[in-house]
């Protein structure tokens, strides 16, 4: 399965996680701010945006493997 993400700044690693409904996009604007301490990667998660949809299980034990 194959995760899309965003990825701005420099600086050590942080990573922003999105709500249920939304994707990496919702937190851009967060992102931008944070950009000149941090590499912010913003992935959507499986089943949102621009990721891999898959319709057999969907559980949050799913999207934590």
């Amino acid at each position: 399965m194959k995760l899309h993400y965003n990825k701005t700044g420099t600086g050590p690693p942080l990573l922003l996680i999105h709500g249920l409904f939304g994707n990496g996009e919702n937190l851009l604007p967060l992102a931008k701010s944070l950009a000149p301490y941090f590499t912010v990667y913003l992935p959507d998660l499986r089943n949102h945006g621009r990721s891999d949809w898959v319709r057999s299980r969907f559980t949050i034990d799913d999207l934590a493997g």
